[in-house]
């Protein structure tokens, strides 16, 4: 190529291809600056409490009651507890395996050596909903399911009642063997 030909060709199409990139790099400048801040407002915040404030307060007095006789634990991942036994296997025929990955009790009192689960509540509030693959699976593995209504308060008496009654078929076989 002659270099006339390439002078001639820069100085036609030079200026258009400077254009054209000041366009492309503006409308991706804009895009990005946009696009930060709404990126910024969506991100995911901590949250002030694992618990709703109905779960707080039952967790409170749950806490109250259990102290060394029993450990307590939140949100327990229902497949975690029925993995093996009878009530695995309910929970897998089922037919949902993505529904029983994700059942979850809000509570587990369990045997604070062994951490053998013995009790599994579940507070029924405004956004549950009741699970019938989980009864089963519970009745087929022989831990007891309490369910109570959402309230403000726990009265002790009443927890007490309802964890005796659910308890002590549980409770008596290891106190008479310590005996």
């Amino acid at each position: 190529m002659d270099a006339q030909v390439l002078v001639d060709f820069a100085g036609r199409y030079f200026p258009m291809g400077i254009a054209l990139f000041l366009v492309v790099f503006a409308v991706t400048a804009a895009t990005k600056a946009f696009g930060r801040s709404e990126k910024r407002a969506t991100l995911p915040t901590g949250s002030d409490s694992l618990l709703t404030p109905s779960e707080r307060s039952l967790f409170q007095a749950l806490s109250a009651l259990a102290k060394d006789r029993y450990h307590l634990l939140t949100k327990v991942n229902a497949a975690d507890v029925l993995k093996t036994g009878y009530g695995a296997a309910t929970l897998r025929a089922a037919g949902n395996p993505i529904k029983a990955a994700k059942a979850k009790f809000d509570f587990l009192l369990c045997d604070p050596k062994t951490l053998k689960p013995l009790v599994a509540i579940h507070l029924d509030d405004f956004g549950s909903t009741r699970d019938r693959m989980v009864d089963m699976a519970l009745a087929a593995s022989a831990i007891p399911l309490i369910r109570l209504k959402a309230a403000k308060t726990y009265t002790a008496e009443t927890l007490s009642a309802l964890l005796d009654a659910h308890l002590d078929d549980v409770t008596s076989e290891p106190a008479q063997a310590a005996a």
